[in-house]
């Protein structure tokens, strides 16, 4: 896991693990928490103009081919946040899917922290 760069979108934390390669940028809007780097904290971008927006998670990459599996179709790829008990954002953290041995929510989502999106 690594803290991530907050408002600013030319230094996105990259990820590669087996299955996903590609970066993540992260925005939050009045943001004053920790930097990775210890330096100061850029509290705001310019994606928020115009814009009513708290926050937004940005990721792009790409599934890693493997043998004997076929590609991933929209359908069968999922995504979730997990915000901790008070959703204070700060630090942000990001981390693999393969952190959790089951990604997948399997309690209420009005009692979970977990917030999965799931295709329609």
């Amino acid at each position: 896991m690594s803290t991530a760069y907050v408002n600013q979108p030319s230094r996105p934390t990259e990820i590669s693990t087996p299955h996903f390669v590609g970066r993540v940028s992260v925005f939050v809007k009045d943001f004053h928490g920790v930097t990775p780097d210890g330096s100061p904290p850029k509290p705001d971008a310019v994606y928020f103009e115009g814009r009513s927006r708290k926050f937004a998670i940005l990721i792009e990459g790409k599934f890693r081919a493997r043998a004997g599996v076929k590609p991933y179709s929209a359908s069968e790829v999922q995504f979730g946040s997990d915000f901790g008990a008070s959703c204070s954002l700060a630090p942000l953290v990001v981390k693999p899917p393969e952190a959790d041995a089951d990604p997948v929510q399997t309690t209420s989502p009005t009692r979970s922290r977990w917030a999965p999106s799931r295709p329609a």
